[in-house]
Order: C-alpha cells, then structure tokens, then sequence
C-alpha cells in the first residue's frame, strides 16, 4: 500500500512516501529535527531564502542516509534486495525496482544512484504537487 500524499513538504510522511520503511523514516525525521533545532539559527531572516536552502539541505540529507551502506551493480537480484532493506527502503519500492521489466535499467547503474534517482524525483514531483 502506497503512503498517502503527505501535506507538508519536510516531514516524517514525507520521508515514508519518498520509499522509506517507518523505522526508518522516524530514525531519519529524528535526526533531521535534531540537526535543524540548533542549525537554523539567525537564517530566517529571509523567509523564502529559509525555505528554499531548507528543501535543499532536507532531500539531500535524505540521499545522503543511503552512502552508510554496502552499495550493489550485480545483476544479482538478491544483491538488490539486500543493499535497499539496509538502506530502510520500504516493501512497495523494492518491488517496483525488482520488477523484471526495469531489469535493465537497474544493469545500468548502482542501487544507490537508482535509489538516489527515484527519491530525487519523487521529491521533486510532491513538492510541485503541493504548490498548486
């Protein structure tokens, strides 16, 4: 079951509709508002400057969780499988990715820049979703 469009852009129901599994999203929006708390001080005095440096910094702070782990280009679907559940990528994403039809597409790259890739745009598509 796919997670329900999110109504703020930086937030743990983000973090799970970008693909993540909730342990892992509540580890990373943990961390996330830890760092902001003491981070943001004397920023906001240009609000949209603020926000946009925000979005920026948040997607990738997301991104970047992924590196901390064993990375994979094998044709080995197994390998796959691996490398995302440790990334924390949630059930419905590795089924995506695995399915035979993106085969090739996965050949063509490592399952970080795939993962990378797919949260990117997926990012990009919800927060232009949320602006309408």
């Amino acid at each position: 079951m796919s997670p329900r469009i999110p109504s703020t852009l930086v937030s743990l129901e983000t973090i799970e509709y970008l693909g993540f599994t909730h342990p892992t999203a509540v580890e990373l929006w943990d961390t996330w508002t830890f760092i902001t708390m003491y981070k943001t001080e004397g920023l906001t005095a240009n609000p949209t400057e603020y926000q946009k440096l925000m979005l920026s910094f948040f997607i990738k702070f997301i991104v970047d969780h992924l590196i901390q782990f064993e990375d994979t280009k094998t044709d080995d679907d197994d390998d796959w499988i691996q490398c995302m559940e440790k990334c924390g990528i949630c059930k419905d994403l590795q089924d995506t990715i695995m399915d035979p039809f993106f085969r090739d597409t996965r050949r063509m790259a490592t399952c970080h820049t795939r993962l990378t890739e797919i949260i990117k745009l997926n990012f990009a598509a919800l927060q232009k979703t949320l602006s309408l």
